[in-house]
């Protein structure tokens, strides 16, 4: 319920403040959830340890995951904004690079996954198959109560991006969406419904959905990685990266464990350098212990940072 209020707060006070006061707002809030969400604060705490180290300092820890309650305020605050500016003033606040490769991938004809983590700007970042004149569709996660998800959805699809739910029935309109080479954004890193794979992130074994790479398998579609990075003026920076090597084997299992891991290592990176936006609330760690790496972990950032 503190997402709802907070939610109706902001549409009604964002008419009457600036963007930099509204920001300013955020921050307030964000320190005022972190204060009183307790399963919360366990939780990205949890997570800020394995991105961390476990030789990270309490103080920095703490700072860390106050910084994520309030990007995770900014992220709300986002969407507001999209349902309250117009296209052009809300396409300033996205500033993309590697639109090139979503054009690359749709001469395939095969139609695209945009993957991505849940990094603060993701509510921006979502509309970037606009920036192109493209059509574009986000899966979304159901959210609870109804209030909640109604209002969020009509936010979210203010600039024309459509959503479609994660359920039976849209993993239908997925593929329609994939086959008619359309831009499809998928989360890499929640697993919501419980049925993820065990992949190595962080040196620790980590829970990460498998949604992504199956449907790259078995619909032929491209998967880009989508990252994106907080501006200082509220705005985000979106990377599109190259697209991940997804080669049928014929063993589908081991595929998709192979795809879903190289999705992490692409992220490993980015994660580490500005662990603050990364906004994720859901464990991703279950404690399976420490895991032996493929190759050194820091050959393997290398490469992913020249991708």
């Amino acid at each position: 319920m503190h997402t709802y209020y907070a939610i109706r707060l902001a549409l009604k006070l964002s008419p009457h403040l600036s963007r930099p006061n509204g920001r300013r707002l955020c921050t307030v809030l964000g320190y005022l959830f972190y204060l009183v969400n307790a399963s919360a604060r366990e939780s990205i705490t949890d997570n800020m340890r394995h991105v961390l180290g476990d030789d990270c300092p309490p103080r920095r820890l703490r700072r860390v995951v106050r910084r994520i309650f309030v990007n995770i305020v900014l992220d709300y605050y986002d969407m507001v904004l999209l349902s309250a500016l117009s296209w052009e003033d809300a396409s300033t606040l996205i500033e993309p690079h590697g639109l090139e490769q979503f054009r690359a991938a749709r001469r395939q004809g095969r139609g695209v996954i945009a993957v991505f983590f849940h990094t603060s700007g993701y509510n921006l970042a979502g509309q970037i198959a606009m920036m192109g004149d493209w059509k574009g569709y986000i899966v979304a996660e159901p959210l609870h109560p109804p209030r909640i998800a109604g209002m969020v959805n009509r936010l979210r699809t203010a600039q024309g991006v459509e959503l479609i739910p994660a359920d039976r029935s849209g993993m239908r309109r997925i593929v329609r969406a994939l086959r008619a080479n359309e831009i499809v954004g998928l989360a890499g890193d929640r697993d919501v419904n419980g049925t993820g794979i065990d992949v190595e992130l962080f040196g620790s074994c980590a829970t990460l959905p498998a949604g992504v790479a199956a449907l790259a398998l078995r619909t032929g579609a491209v998967i880009s990685p989508v990252h994106q990075q907080r501006r200082k003026d509220g705005g985000v920076r979106v990377w599109i990266g190259d697209p991940v090597e997804c080669e049928d084997t014929g063993d589908f299992d081991e595929d998709v464990k192979r795809i879903t891991q190289e999705i992490a290592w692409r992220y490993e990176c980015a994660l580490a350098r500005r662990p603050s936006e990364w906004v994720m609330v859901q464990p991703a760690w279950r404690g399976c212990g420490r895991t032996q790496s493929r190759e050194p972990l820091p050959s393997r950032k290398r490469e992913i940072q020249r991708r």
